[in-house]
């Protein structure tokens, strides 16, 4: 290994416990580079590695401002600024709605002044809107892919599935983007009673209301509880699919997706960048116009999975035994370590 001589600052700095970061730091002290989460180490910083800045929701032009005079200050003072592209745009939250226009000036500055871009995806660069897509056609000699980690530090289990029943499962943080109010209203178009729903995590008092309200299949059910990790094999293990109606307007990526393969369990899912280098076979994906369509499309992708399940019982544990095997291949920590390496 290299001694350490580098030294990096990861925006945003506080969010220590999520994967991805512990994957970064590692990557990174792996190949020499220390990394400080103070700002006072300015000057005695070398590279500003950048996730989500281009982030901006309505009555935040101040803080666009301010965003756009720090990335100024990175060019002028010859700091190596590494972005990571992992959405198409910001997503659309409960209490917060993105100014897109704002996000997209940023995104571009983002592109011009950086001197690595990372997509976590090979596929990445076509989810973007034309205006972006052109800016990074021009920027392409600076991309590069570099995975999203897995999460296969955690032990899957033997799945225990029922065989006459399709057990679905929607897991983590409730926010708009993830659309489970979708999933919910899927469902209440399907009455088959085999067919059944799980919501997952941990959301606020409002909106678990008013996902309650939104049912009327007795086939959905809620659990608001964070889950720990450690419970997290005793729970995938229960069900045959995850279900993950994700917003195409910004999800160009999807942690969620890597953690049910990580636990052996393929998915429903729109196809988004994550799910472009997996074998078409072991995934059920789906493509819709309008949030209208994309209730009709998700209730029919469920209903597919259903005749899937009733002509082979074991079809699922097959499929999410060989989203494991791919997984740990395409988003293990080795080849991260390697990849970071040509953009230090």
């Amino acid at each position: 290994l290299q001694t350490m001589c580098k030294k990096a600052y990861i925006y945003p700095a506080n969010d220590t416990e999520n994967d991805f970061f512990k994957s970064m730091h590692y990557a990174l002290e792996y190949n020499g580079v220390s990394v400080t989460n103070r700002l006072l180490d300015f000057f005695s910083t070398d590279i500003y590695i950048l996730n989500w800045y281009e982030t901006v929701y309505r009555h935040q032009f101040l803080l666009f401002l301010k965003k756009r005079a720090f990335l100024l200050l990175l060019r002028l003072t010859r700091k190596n600024c590494i972005v990571y592209l992992h959405n198409v745009r910001p997503h659309r939250k409960y209490v917060a709605i993105p100014d897109y226009r704002l996000s997209e000036r940023l995104l571009r500055y983002l592109i011009r002044y950086s001197t690595a871009l990372v997509c976590l995806s090979e596929t990445s660069v076509r989810y973007f809107p034309a205006s972006v897509q052109k800016e990074l056609v021009n920027a392409r000699r600076k991309i590069h892919c570099i995975p999203h980690p897995n999460f296969t530090h955690i032990t899957p289990l033997p799945k225990a599935i029922s065989p006459d029943k399709l057990r679905l499962l929607s897991f983590g943080g409730i926010e708009l983007y993830k659309g489970v109010e979708i999933a919910v209203e899927a469902m209440n178009d399907i009455r088959t009673p085999q067919i059944e729903l799980w919501i997952v995590g941990a959301a606020q008092k409002t909106i678990q209301n008013r996902l309650q309200e939104l049912s009327t299949n007795p086939n959905t059910h809620f659990d608001f509880r964070y889950i720990e990790e450690k419970y997290l094999p005793e729970l995938f293990a229960y069900f045959d699919l995850c279900v993950y109606p994700l917003d195409m307007d910004s999800c160009l990526n999807s942690s969620s997706v890597l953690l049910a393969f990580s636990m052996q369990t393929s998915v429903i899912c729109p196809q988004i960048a994550t799910l472009d280098t997996y074998p078409q076979g072991d995934y059920i994906a789906y493509s819709y116009a309008t949030p209208s369509d994309h209730i009709q499309a998700l209730s029919a992708a469920i209903q597919k999975a259903y005749a899937l399940k009733k002509n082979n019982p074991d079809i699922f544990t097959l499929m999410g035994e060989n989203c494991y095997s791919e997984t740990l291949k395409q988003n293990n920590q080795d080849l991260i370590n390697n990849k970071i390496k040509e953009i230090l």
